[in-house]
């Protein structure tokens, strides 16, 4: 049998807008300028049938993007001639969150970020260099006005709204363009529960296995199956028949999930391979996964994350090499289709290389995957719960800010059963997105997370206010800022020790944020992330100001910090040790025999048990 491929790319972001209408962060529309269109059309344009996983909530803002008048607070603002400190202030958090390496691809953007004040002119180039920035290459190549004003330094405001003009037609052409490729049969669609929750939690708290849970949890069973409804809804409305797959929220998946699915006519579905195995270590990947009328598929992990955090690494050739010597009979990439291709120096030269390379075997869709006759079928009558990020629920649940998200969530739903109302009923299906709890907790690390705790918590309180229900405490805290030493949440599993942070090696481990202090003659760690596996190995991961010629001393052991692996430890992005597991790290940062910063903190343990 020819070796056989078959793709998924994950769509997803969730609803920014806050209880007056206005999206607060930009990002659908700095995707859809960049990722949205041009990731369907290289796939299309290289003759590639591949599934793409489009979110509902994205799809709803997508189309409210394609309005220039869309009230967004980042674009009101920057289409102002004038405006207020405080204007500026937000313009000024949003572009600063650029990556690095879209900034890089701008001299004259990267220059214009050190600058220490910025009159309005300099302002208004940052803001068109930051659009530039996220334009993708369909953009920079056919557009006469972008490529133009890519040539230059300075630009007009009169320049600056036609752009915007411009992405915003541009941003009302990308669902089309799915449904037309779709129609044709150029590509597949599948979707997701309508605001991406965590399917699995609402349908039973058990799923949480070996968290600490939340001490108040409400019964969200129905809210589950709305949320599938929906998206099956608005699926046909937009692309004129029902889905026959849906990639679960974070891969997340039950027994009760399956049911639901198979219940609700969903024909198929995916999963995470650690899934698999933590359901039964003897089932392989290349085989198809029945239960009852639902066929479900794993993705292969090795090659997924080497395309998400690894290949951006390596020279395209070099890439592919290695993706070649990973390519067995069977082959399930299933992955985010956005965020992965800002770290990539040219993302349109790798898909069109990646796509010549795998156009070399058999490419089928999820759906025509699960169909083929070529593959054994097992049926199944039960799976282990988990999601694509430890075969667990860790980066939704188990933390304490986490399941204070929970229970405020759970007030919230007991009230709305009490006194039912369509629309905070909406609100709180919104506040059952995964991504709220993706923030909240150590597991994950934004500039942003007081927005977010702002979103969530006012739609909240927008609840109580419709239902003319009291607060009380409801509205309170969720963000702790008072500790500084958060302990791991599950077992780590660096896949090497390189220098390289890759999401997945430590989106579950404890994290000591270093604040300066007497002691600290010249701070030069930021953040340190730690954690162990089941072997007893202790793993560190340490952010540094600057990767110069320094010593670290780290109880009582030496790392030079000079780019380069050694033995049980490797410096590159950031300085990466494995040791034995102990009870305490002391480190001393060192130039010469002069100490610059000593920092010392507990390893805490991870809490294996739960409260009932």
């Amino acid at each position: 049998m020819d070796k056989i491929i078959s793709i998924l790319w994950h769509m997803h972001q969730p609803c920014y807008k806050d209880i007056n209408g206005e999206y607060t962060m930009p990002w659908v529309f700095t995707h859809a300028i960049k990722d949205y269109f041009d990731m369907p059309y290289t796939a299309v344009e290289n003759n590639v049938k591949v599934t793409f996983n489009l979110v509902p909530s994205l799809i709803v803002q997508l189309k409210e993007y394609s309005n220039f008048d869309v009230n967004d607070r980042f674009l009101k603002y920057i289409k102002k001639k004038q405006r207020s400190e405080y204007e500026n202030e937000f313009i000024l958090s949003i572009i600063k969150s650029t990556s690095f390496s879209l900034i890089n691809k701008l001299p004259r953007f990267r220059e214009l970020l050190a600058v220490p004040y910025l009159n309005i002119d300099l302002m208004n180039d940052l803001e068109v260099l930051f659009l530039l920035a996220h334009c993708g290459d369909h953009l920079k190549r056919n557009s006469e006005l972008i490529t133009e004003l890519m040539h230059r330094s300075s630009f007009l405001w009169e320049e600056k709204i036609a752009l915007l003009k411009e992405l915003h037609q541009f941003v009302s052409k990308i669902l089309p363009f799915y449904k037309e490729a779709f129609q044709n049969d150029k590509l597949e669609l599948s979707t997701t529960p309508f605001y991406h929750p965590i399917i699995p939690l609402l349908l039973d708290i058990n799923a949480a296995e070996n968290l600490q849970r939340p001490n108040i949890f409400a019964d969200f069973k129905d809210d589950a199956k709305t949320q599938i409804e929906m998206a099956i809804e608005l699926f046909e409305e937009e692309f004129g028949k029902k889905p026959n797959g849906m990639w679960p929220s974070e891969g997340g998946v039950s027994k009760a999930t399956l049911e639901l699915f198979n219940t609700l006519g969903i024909k198929w579905t995916a999963s995470d391979e650690e899934v698999l195995y933590k359901t039964n270590p003897s089932y392989k990947l290349d085989k198809i996964y029945t239960y009852k009328n639902l066929k479900i598929v794993f993705r292969n992990k090795t090659i997924s994350d080497s395309i998400g955090f690894k290949y951006r690494f390596l020279k395209i050739d070099d890439a592919l090499n290695d993706l070649k010597g990973l390519l067995k009979e069977v082959n399930t990439i299933i992955m985010d289709g956005e965020n992965a291709w800002e770290y990539y120096s040219n993302p349109k030269e790798f898909l069109d290389a990646f796509y010549e390379e795998i156009g070399k075997y058999r490419v089928l869709t999820m759906g025509e995957l699960v169909e083929n006759p070529d593959l054994e079928k097992i049926e199944i009558d039960d799976i282990a719960p988990g999601s694509w990020i430890g075969a667990n629920f860790s980066v939704w649940m188990g933390d304490s800010e986490k399941n204070r998200a929970w229970e405020l969530l759970s007030q919230a739903k007991k009230a709305l059963k009490e006194r039912p109302n369509k629309k905070a009923h909406e609100l709180l299906l919104i506040d059952e997105g995964s991504d709220w709890f993706w923030w909240y907790g150590q597991t994950n690390y934004t500039k942003h997370k007081k927005q977010y705790d702002h979103l969530f918590k006012s739609r909240i309180a927008e609840i109580y206010r419709i239902l003319n229900k009291p607060l009380d405490d409801i509205y309170s805290f969720i963000i702790e800022e008072g500790e500084r030493n958060k302990p791991p949440v599950s077992y780590l599993k660096p896949s090497s020790i390189d220098g390289k942070e890759r999401f997945f090696e430590y989106v579950n481990a404890g994290y000591v944020e270093i604040k300066s202090s007497a002691i600290h003659i010249k701070p030069m760690i930021k953040t340190i992330k730690y954690g162990y596996d089941e072997e007893g190995n202790l793993y560190l991961a340490i952010q540094m100001k600057k990767l110069r010629n320094l010593t670290l001393r780290v109880n009582g052991n030496t790392y030079i910090v000079k780019k380069g692996i050694y033995e049980n430890y490797a410096v590159d992005k950031i300085v990466e040790i494995k040791m034995p597991l102990c009870d305490k790290i002391d480190i001393d940062v060192l130039e010469g025999e002069r100490i610059l910063q000593k920092i010392s903190f507990e390893v805490k343990k991870i809490n294996f048990t739960w409260i009932a």
